[in-house]
């Protein structure tokens, strides 16, 4: 918790509006905010085909090479390749990328609780709510560190205690 009141003392010397919350040991930014991401890879997608870029989705990948891509239909060959896989891309490509998983959870709309996103624990517990009212909650993988590794999609029991119980402590059922 010092950790973050520091911070953000130090990032207001340099000009950055910041706030923490001690009932919630967290900091807010007044500049910080939120993106839909599905959204903003659309944009991202559609400037870059603007440019002449050609995307191709939904085509898996078998194998990449410097400068082409294999697919069971054909090969695509470019000066770049990105590899937009996420936590997948060990089964493409030799990497140091190592798939940490990330539990959340989205409430129905509820009445205003939280003015911006917030971190606590280094970041490690985050929080906001949507312009529609969900409160979005996710975090704590940090308390069961070899258990939040890999690809699975099932919610751990006790991180979902975690952010159930965060919510009960701010009245949000």
């Amino acid at each position: 918790w010092r950790e973050i009141a520091e911070s953000a003392r130090r990032l207001a010397a340099h000009g950055a509006r910041v706030s923490v919350d001690a009932r919630t040991r967290s900091a807010t930014y007044a500049d910080d905010g939120d993106l839909h991401p599905v959204k903003w890879v659309r944009g991202l997608a559609h400037a870059a085909a603007s440019a002449g870029a050609r995307i191709h989705e939904d085509t898996r990948v078998e194998s990449v090479t410097s400068g082409e891509a294999r697919t069971a239909r054909g090969s695509v060959r470019a000066g770049a390749i990105l590899l937009c896989t996420n936590a997948y891309t060990g089964h493409l490509a030799p990497s140091r990328v190592r798939p940490v998983r990330g539990q959340m959870l989205a409430t129905a709309p509820t009445a205003p609780a939280f003015a911006r996103p917030a971190y606590a624990k280094r970041g490690y517990q985050y929080w906001r709510q949507t312009a529609d009212g969900r409160v979005v909650v996710g975090g704590w993988r940090d308390i069961t560190v070899d258990h939040e590794v890999g690809e699975s999609e099932r919610p751990t029991a006790e991180i979902q205690s975690h952010l159930d119980r965060f919510l009960a402590e701010h009245g949000i059922t």
